[in-house]
């Protein structure tokens, strides 16, 4: 991933973490949850949504369009 600033790339690391962990809960039905660890993810995500709305349009914008770029390796 190219260098953006840390609001950017939280909410890129938080959003990968947590759609990991939905793709457990959904598909893997020996998965528990508690309500606690529930709540903290939710509060996680809200922060880095929030973190993420406060960046510079312009890292918006470029975070934008690297996430629809294809991958050249």
């Amino acid at each position: 991933m190219p260098a953006f600033p840390p609001e950017i790339a939280d909410f890129a690391g938080q959003f990968a973490s947590l759609q990991e962990k939905r793709h457990k809960a959904d598909y893997d039905p020996s998965h528990r949850l508690t309500r606690h660890a529930v709540i903290t993810e939710i509060d996680t995500a809200d922060l880095a949504i929030k973190r993420l709305q406060n960046a510079a349009i312009k890292h918006k914008r470029a975070f934008a369009v690297w996430t629809v770029m294809k991958r050249r390796e």
